[in-house]
């Protein structure tokens, strides 16, 4: 049965998530064939600073390398993000230099095949499957879409490139979406997960928001048991996180975080995290997909836009054209993914509820 591992963890030196590391993944690693290849999937949304919480800390990297060279494994890490190039990306969040420094290989996501889900054939990066192993590396993170973005989430990052919004495009809606990030994790199925919960980010995220110190580093062989006990932490109920509702009603997940076997070496109400801020409800699902344009919060362009159009050239519907001063997003063509959000480099497209959401409570 699966179990989640916990260490408390409080920042970024090096030595201090070299011992958290180990904690939470010694079971594994000493599972690990000697010389064995694993793929490290971080997350790294969009090239930010690490100050800014966006992406997968490189320290984590680090350590999780660290500990899998003991085993001589051959080390690979690889992302698709939602805008530019991965080594370019790479750079700016600090994980290229320690790929450098500890003889870890980038690839691109660049080439893709199709595996089969539970919701249809899904085009993936073509090299999954040469892996012995794949090492599975969110961050924790609200997410304007789902609620929250972690384990199940990140691996939305194995779509390759301009694909993602093919995807947001077929699987319109917070409820339709989930349940191809369900399906599309249930066939990954990466060996292990181990999210960066020292620092994570609260309200406008998954690249917008604001960091929070959250305090520890939480690991497990389920995606969705991680999810589950780090949104707890957060003060999330289960089905404020769409893909631990789908889970739940759809696969038999059991949401009861007191049934499953917690290992920490800190005392797990210690890390509750008090006033957490999300990005909105997002219970009643059925009735946010009829009504989405009118209770659905909805994706602002405000006065910090640079013009740099990088939410015109992505936008997966074409909602968004130039404007006189910004772009201009058409509410009646918007489907709600919040991508042009995720990519802008300047924060300047926030989420906000509409009326209708304001008074009925969405």
């Amino acid at each position: 049965m699966a179990q989640v591992y916990v260490s408390k963890c409080t920042n970024y030196q090096s030595a201090d998530v070299d011992v958290a590391v180990s904690y939470c993944m010694n079971a594994f690693v000493k599972g690990i064939k000697r010389g064995s290849s694993v793929l490290l999937k971080p997350n790294i949304l969009i090239g930010r600073s690490v100050s800014e919480a966006v992406t997968t800390n490189p320290e984590l990297v680090r350590a999780v390398a660290r500990l899998l060279k003991t085993k001589d494994c051959k080390i690979d890490l690889g992302d698709s993000p939602a805008f530019g190039n991965v080594k370019k990306a790479l750079k700016t969040c600090g994980i290229l230099d320690v790929c450098e420094e500890e003889g870890i290989s980038v690839v691109e996501f660049d080439e893709a095949s199709e595996i089969e889900t539970v919701m249809g054939h899904i085009s993936v990066y073509k090299g999954l499957s040469d892996y012995d192993y794949i090492i599975n590396m969110p961050k924790a993170k609200t997410h304007a879409l789902t609620g929250f973005t972690g384990a199940e989430k990140n691996l939305f990052g194995v779509v390759c490139g301009t694909k993602k919004s093919k995807y947001h495009l077929k699987y319109s809606g917070k409820y339709a979406f989930s349940r191809m990030i369900v399906a599309l994790a249930g066939a990954v199925k990466p060996s292990f997960n181990i999210m960066d919960c020292v620092v994570g980010m609260e309200g406008n995220g998954p690249s917008a928001g604001s960091p929070r110190d959250i305090g520890f580093i939480a690991a497990s062989e389920s995606a969705p048991l991680l999810d589950l006990f780090v949104s707890d932490c957060l003060g999330f109920k289960y089905d404020e996180v769409i893909t631990l509702d789908i889970e739940h009603k759809e696969n038999d997940f059991d949401v009861n975080i007191h049934n499953w076997t917690i290992l920490s070496n800190v005392e797990p109400s210690k890390l509750k995290v008090k006033d957490f801020k999300k990005t909105g409800k997002t219970k009643f699902g059925w009735i946010t997909s009829v009504l989405t344009k009118y209770v659905s919060s909805r994706p602002v362009i405000t006065a910090k836009c640079i013009d740099c159009k990088r939410c015109v050239e992505n936008c997966p519907i074409e909602a968004i054209c130039d404007g006189s001063v910004r772009p201009v997003i058409d509410y009646k063509k918007c489907i709600r993914c919040y991508c042009c959000s995720e990519i802008c480099p300047s924060k300047a497209i926030d989420v906000k509820k509409t009326l209708f959401g304001k008074l009925f409570g969405f």
